[in-house]
């Protein structure tokens, strides 16, 4: 789901979250409440995100990237991390990555994103200097095809990977 970016699998895997988490029936709104209540017992808290369904569609959602750098971190200070990172898309490797920033292969794991007018990239990257980042970028409202936003989520990458 997130190295192919499969929006209908993400609004699933919510559901199912709910489900397995609850034992009711899964539901949007539900799953919703199980993610704020997983990333609160992280120490992240979630009261200035706004989310309204599990793929990220909606131009109702309405996350920050700091917030999303924050999660990142505590992700990776989590058991879970090995798994999570899995999930992740690599340059040159299968999903949304596959064509973009192949220099970085093995040191870049992120989840893209995109919606009209809007482009993102958010994960981790094993720089240059020894140190891992957490990331989020999110570019919105610039015109015309996602090329120029992408080609600047890449700039970035590759300053920060330099640094």
């Amino acid at each position: 789901t997130n190295q192919i970016s499969d929006k209908l699998s993400a609004e699933i895997l919510l559901k199912l979250t709910a489900y397995k988490n609850t034992g009711k029936t899964g539901s949007t709104l539900l799953g919703i409440e199980v993610m704020k209540k997983f990333y609160g017992s992280l120490g992240v808290p979630t009261t200035s995100q706004e989310i309204v369904d599990g793929s990220g569609a909606s131009h109702n959602d309405l996350v920050q990237p700091n917030w999303m750098t924050s999660a990142l971190v505590a992700l990776y200070k989590s058991a879970m991390m090995t798994v999570y990172i899995q999930t992740l898309a690599k340059p040159g490797q299968r999903g949304t990555l596959k064509f973009r920033l192949n220099n970085l292969a093995n040191k870049l794991y992120a989840k893209t994103g995109s919606n009209a007018g809007i482009s993102g990239l958010t994960g981790y990257l094993n720089a240059c200097s020894g140190k891992t980042y957490a990331f989020s970028i999110l570019i919105q409202n610039y015109k015309g095809t996602s090329t120029s936003a992408k080609d600047l989520e890449n700039k970035i990458i590759q300053t920060l990977y330099n640094y």
